[in-house]
């Protein structure tokens, strides 16, 4: 084999290689898009759910205020650090 033949051979290995190791990298990056829009579509499905059991609830209790986490003011807290100190 003449050395330009062989240096068209090596172009050749590398321009292929190179296209193949595209092809993987968009494989992976379509496989990873499929799963995180399949994830969201799990979450959004899950938090679809839980809207309607949440108003499910809302509507049959009289004060769905008690229900809430909200604490309101947090600066409670300073006025209880503060109780002991004159």
């Amino acid at each position: 084999m003449a050395k330009a033949d062989l240096v068209q051979s090596i172009g050749d290995l590398q321009a292929a290689n190179r296209e193949a190791a595209k092809l993987e990298k968009e494989e992976r990056r379509a496989a990873k898009q499929a799963a995180r829009n399949n994830r969201n579509s799990q979450q959004n499905q899950n938090s679809e759910n839980n809207e309607d059991e949440d108003s499910d609830v809302s509507d049959n209790s009289e004060n769905s205020d008690s229900q809430s986490n909200d604490r309101g003011d947090r600066n409670d807290r300073g006025n209880r650090r503060n109780r002991d100190r004159s």
